[in-house]
């Protein structure tokens, strides 16, 4: 969250002009879908809808205008450009140029979620991902076709397991 993510923009273009543009969500809307998934699914997955971002769903935060600086003899471009920080939360970002416009989510954390999942259940772990230290007290849940099933909060090591069949199927967020 203190430092501005870094996305790469790629394709195939004669215009040196991308417009990036940050669309965010509210808290309510993160907590009341099952996943990031079904949260930004409309927008990242509908490539047919150019105005996606123009929903309901999402905030406009910012437009960034970004010049190429590099293309090939026939346009193809991919180039690595930094966002400005943002604050812990779930985003919509998209770039558009020459008349194509793509959306992808973005995820800005201090947490990391590494889990394991086994024929007896799923165990997760959480660290504060800056100083790679455990973190307690963070709830995480199995989300699947069914909905979402907490499954605990993380102990002092920072882990926390579940032994269920339902934990096998689904995948783990925080």
């Amino acid at each position: 969250p203190d430092e501005g993510p870094k996305i790469v923009i790629n394709g195939m273009t004669r215009l040196v002009d991308v417009e990036i543009g940050i669309y965010g969500f509210t808290d309510k809307q993160v907590f009341e879908k099952r996943d990031i998934y079904d949260l930004t699914r409309d927008i990242v997955h509908n490539r047919a809808l150019p105005q996606a971002t123009k929903s309901p769903a999402v905030e406009p935060l910012q437009k960034i205008a970004h010049k190429l600086t590099s293309r090939d003899i026939q346009g193809r471009f991919a180039e690595v450009v930094e966002l400005p920080a943002m604050k812990e939360g779930v985003y919509v970002v998209s770039a558009a140029v020459d008349g194509v416009v793509r959306h992808q989510w973005l995820n800005v954390s201090r947490l990391g979620l590494v889990t394991k999942v086994s024929p007896n259940g799923v165990m997760g772990y959480v660290v504060d991902i800056q100083t790679g230290e455990p973190v307690e007290g963070v709830s995480v849940a199995v989300v699947d076709e069914d909905g979402r099933t907490e499954i605990g909060k993380t102990d002092a090591r920072g882990i926390v397991s579940e032994r269920s069949a339902q934990a096998q199927t689904g995948s783990c967020v925080m």
